[in-house]
């Protein structure tokens, strides 16, 4: 049997503590998220019509970076949608603003509300991408390459 010196089981005690805490920071910590909502009502001469809204909701961390670098104007996602057959085109403007406030997107048909979802959620991977940007500034980055 190992008997253990007040030192030691202080240490251990301490040591899982922290293992504890690090955790509970680890998988506790709250993340960007997207909430999509989809809508449809009947169109003015019959039919149907729809609407996607998109919302991000943030941290308070992320939030503040937001602040921080006046980022809410950066585009995140500019892009013309030409639909099949009609010869008109949708103009996308996506922005970290946008996200955070909300955007209503009308679509004609079912095709345009999934282009218009891929493209949120495109633009939200952006947007993960400029948080972690704005989050690291003021460190050091070490990146590998392999030849």
């Amino acid at each position: 049997m190992l008997i253990l010196s007040s030192h030691a089981k202080y240490l251990e005690v301490t040591l899982a503590v922290n293992f504890i805490k690090f955790f509970r920071i680890l998988f506790n910590r709250g993340v960007m998220k997207l909430f999509i909502k989809k809508d449809q009502a009947k169109g003015l001469l019959g039919g149907v019509k729809f609407e996607l809204n998109a919302r991000t909701k943030l941290t308070d961390e992320e939030r503040a970076l937001v602040n921080k670098y006046s980022a809410d104007k950066e585009v995140l996602l500019k892009k013309e949608i030409k639909i099949p057959f009609t010869g008109n085109a949708i103009f996308l403007d996506i922005t970290i603003g946008s996200l955070i406030s909300g955007q209503a997107f009308k679509c004609n048909n079912i095709g345009e509300v999934l282009e218009y979802e891929k493209n949120i959620k495109e633009s939200c991977k952006h947007f993960v991408t400029y948080l972690d940007v704005m989050k690291n500034f003021g460190g050091e980055e070490e990146i590998e390459f392999n030849a």
